[in-house]
């Protein structure tokens, strides 16, 4: 006597064909397949195909924020550590070359740092003295 409940769970959560699992189980395909149709094993097939599919593509799409709030984390520490170099420079910058390349690193560090947060980048030069530089700025 066949062992349906097993033969129904072997369909559904596995791509085995009705042939070849009548065939495994020593019986004819005929058989298999009219009772996966009379209870419906097809769309439970499907059904459970679904929920795989979709435990996946959650899985694969909190791994991927993972690794942008990783990334982005990194992005904010290196936009921090221009602002504070170019800081540094900025107090011993004496030509309009220096001072230019200098600003130059400040939007750049602004921007980087911005799309990081995930805040605009539009409009985003530097407005304010970087802090530690209220002095430069006579402030």
């Amino acid at each position: 006597m066949a062992d349906w409940p097993a033969l129904k769970s072997e369909y559904v959560n596995t791509a085995i064909q009705y042939k070849e699992l009548a065939e495994k189980h020593g019986m004819k395909p005929g058989t298999v397949r009219q009772r996966a149709m009379r209870e419906g094993w097809v769309k439970e097939r499907t059904a459970a195909v679904k929920v795989i599919a979709s435990v996946v593509n959650e899985s694969v799409g909190l791994s991927r924020a993972q690794e942008l709030i990783a990334f982005n984390s990194d992005d904010v520490k290196v936009a921090k550590a221009i602002r504070a170099k170019a800081a540094k420079m900025l107090q011993s910058a004496s030509s309009p070359h220096e001072l230019r390349a200098l600003s130059g690193a400040f939007e750049s560090a602004q921007k980087i740092g911005r799309l990081a947060l995930g805040a605009s980048t539009e409009n985003s030069s530097v407005a304010t003295a970087p802090s530690g530089l209220d002095h430069f700025y006579g402030k």
